[in-house]
Order: C-alpha cells, then structure tokens, then sequence
C-alpha cells in the first residue's frame, strides 16, 4: 500500500467521525433554536485534498462513497452524496483554472503545505462555495426558498471554512 492511500484512507474515517460525532452536534443544536441557517460541514475537504492526478472518475467514486457514508449518519437520502459528487465533478476545473505557473506536483494532494496558505484559501473557498450552494439547492429542492438557500450557504460557508483552515493547520500531516 502506497503512503497516498493510507492517508487518504485516515482522512476518510476522521473526517466521517468528525462530522458526525462533533459537528453534527453542533449544527443540531442551532436547527433546535430559531437560527437554523448554521451548518458546519467540515467534510468536503476530502474531496479537497485528494490526489491532483486522481483519475477523474475515481475521484467521482469515492465523493459518492463518502458522501452516501455522511447521509447513512444524517438519515437525509443522499443529499450529502449529491454535493459531493457535484463537487468532485468540477474539481478539476477549478485546479485548472487556479493551477500554477510550474504545475502542480506530481505527487501529493493540494494542500497548504505544497501551493501555499494563499493558493489553498482560494481552492478551498471555490470548492467550498460551490458545495453548500449544491448541497442547500438539493436540501431545499425549489427555488421558492432561494433566500434561505443563500442564507444558510453563506453563514455556513463563514463557519465550515473557519473549521477547515483549523483542520489545514492543526490535523493535516505534510504530506
């Protein structure tokens, strides 16, 4: 087994732990108040970190399988799988689009510790953005509720990118 695969392996299952043993807790706690737009939703960093030269499709394959893993714990029928996908669908445009000047590397996820903290802001934010904006589009399934989908992915965007860069800085290994 490659280095690569272990980690990835281990960002899987702490990152379904995370989300479902603590951030959960936390998000279920202002959908009991009146606030119901927050949701923390570190997760998608997965997606985030994978390898750059991942084949497409099996980047497609493993969103699926840990989003559908996230929605077995959320009880929400695919939702969280859903977002996932359309997210690891797109990665690839945005590691284009924001790719630099040398190339990325040949090995390796795109992390902070190989682009920069700027470069990774940036990758992560798009990403990010566009997965709650899929992620409360699906949950709301109308655009009647349009304002409460860009409510609730805005205040959850604030949140879920104040956790990830922690994650970024705290939990990540050099890879």
């Amino acid at each position: 087994m490659s280095s690569a695969f272990i980690v990835n392996i281990t960002r899987f299952l702490a990152l379904l732990l995370m989300q479902v043993l603590v951030f959960k807790k936390i998000s279920n706690g202002f959908t009991l108040s009146s606030f119901n737009y927050l949701n923390v939703f570190i997760y998608p960093i997965f997606i985030m970190l994978l390898p750059v030269r991942i084949p497409h499709a099996l980047s497609i394959l493993l969103a699926f399988v840990f989003g559908i893993s996230i929605d077995w714990f959320y009880d929400s029928l695919g939702v969280h799988a859903g977002a996932c996908v359309f997210t690891a669908f797109v990665r690839p445009y945005i590691l284009s689009i924001l790719e630099p000047r040398g190339g990325y590397p040949l090995v390796g996820g795109p992390t902070q510790h190989v682009l920069g903290m700027r470069w990774f802001l940036r990758f992560s934010a798009i990403s990010l953005l566009i997965h709650l904006l899929v992620y409360f589009s699906i949950q709301y399934f109308s655009f009647v509720y349009i304002i409460n989908i860009l409510i609730s992915t805005l205040v959850s965007f604030v949140f879920s990118m104040l956790f990830i860069i922690m994650y970024q800085f705290l939990l990540n290994p050099k890879e």
